[in-house]
């Protein structure tokens, strides 16, 4: 998926896939045309991930730009009602977690909603599988998977969750 923002404030969100490409035709090669008013003008445009193994494996990407790329993709939107939209779709983009990883030894502590997270180990690398049976966190779940999983022990510690104070979310969480 790709978002477009305009001059304007317009948000543009689509999906590009090869199948859409082959559609439009080498002449293009591979650009989805998009038609903006004539007074306005594109600004911005961000490649939003919506692949589960990027999330759980994103390897390519330090955990300083994965922040830096979340607090991107949220700067595009003007209103917190449309963050939390965004962090909601990001959420059902969450793996599904088994029932039986649902237990007490699973879950962390210290949120009102509940949250499972379940650590597992490649070589010198952890990952994380999750879930939340709230939209909103299953979205922050996703934005933490996104920056932690798939790092040394050494990376995480040394990375602080700046991207939440980056998008203003600390003043909207509940402590």
């Amino acid at each position: 998926e790709i978002m477009v923002m305009t001059r304007l404030g317009v948000v543009l969100r689509t999906t590009v896939t090869e199948e859409s490409m082959r559609e439009i035709g080498r002449a293009t090669m591979g650009v989805r045309l998009m038609r903006v008013a004539d007074d306005d003008s594109i600004v911005s445009v961000v490649k939003i991930m919506n692949d589960e193994e990027e999330v759980l494996k994103a390897e390519g990407e330090a955990p300083a730009e994965a922040q830096a790329a979340i607090a991107e993709e949220f700067a595009f939107f003007g209103d917190w009602s449309e963050r939390y939209q965004y962090l909601i779709d990001l959420g059902k983009r969450l793996p599904a977690l088994p029932e039986q990883a649902k237990t007490e030894t699973n879950r962390l502590l210290g949120c009102q909603s509940k949250v499972w997270i379940v650590p597992h180990e490649e070589g010198e690398k952890l990952f994380f599988s999750a879930a939340s049976d709230s939209s909103i966190v299953s979205g922050l779940v996703y934005l933490a998977l996104r920056v932690y999983s798939g790092r040394s022990r050494e990376e995480i510690l040394a990375n602080a969750p700046d991207f939440v104070q980056a998008i203003g979310l600390s003043k909207h969480l509940s402590p």
